[in-house]
């Protein structure tokens, strides 16, 4: 049995692994007994506990080193090319105001350009919401709710997200890891 425990000649303790077995004898039962000292095992048991731990937080760190990358990103996206896009949008409504009542040709090109520059706005929106959805900022059941609803939208498969008892309360870390689960599981 692993959990027992021997003692040395020197009064030290180890941990030891006992098997007994039985034998019919003519003159009775014999009984053999064999004691293995399994320190070794029970070391090399302990280091893979301790390795497999260090794993575990290892791979934490890089899953909320990826996360804040993300977010990052995400706040970075839209705030710098969104601030640029969102300029070059104004710069072509001056020039359409500008300059359309003299050249009405460039009235239509100026506005597709508006409507372009619209979609990549959006498309800057989107990827920065995939990265690191503002919904998630009003805590895990709404962005979950955010996720579920864009879900139905995009494939339109109907989800329902029930939760029963009060309003779920997790850190930052949980949250994002949560969310991931469900993101992934849809």
């Amino acid at each position: 049995n692993p959990g027992r425990m021997a003692q040395r000649a020197d009064g030290s303790e180890f941990p030891i692994e006992a098997s007994i077995s039985k034998a019919n004898a003519a003159d009775g039962h014999l009984y053999t007994v064999i004691l293995r000292d399994i320190t070794r095992r029970k070391a090399a048991e302990d280091a893979l506990r301790q390795s497999q731990a260090e794993l575990r937080e290892l791979s934490a760190e890089v899953l909320q080193a990826r996360e804040d990358e993300k977010t990052r990103f995400a706040r970075e996206l839209h705030d710098e090319l969104g601030q640029q896009l969102t300029a070059l949008k104004m710069d072509l409504s001056v020039v359409s105001m500008k300059f359309g009542e003299g050249a009405p040709q460039i009235r239509k090109p100026v506005q597709e350009l508006k409507e372009r520059v619209d979609a990549i706005i959006q498309t800057v929106r989107d990827v920065a919401t995939a990265l690191r959805p503002a919904a998630l900022d009003l805590g895990i059941l709404p962005g979950v709710e955010w996720l579920v609803g864009e879900f139905q939208r995009r494939n339109g498969i109907g989800c329902t997200v029930s939760v029963t008892g009060r309003e779920i309360v997790l850190g930052e870390d949980r949250s994002i890891v949560l969310f991931r689960i469900v993101q992934e599981s849809l």
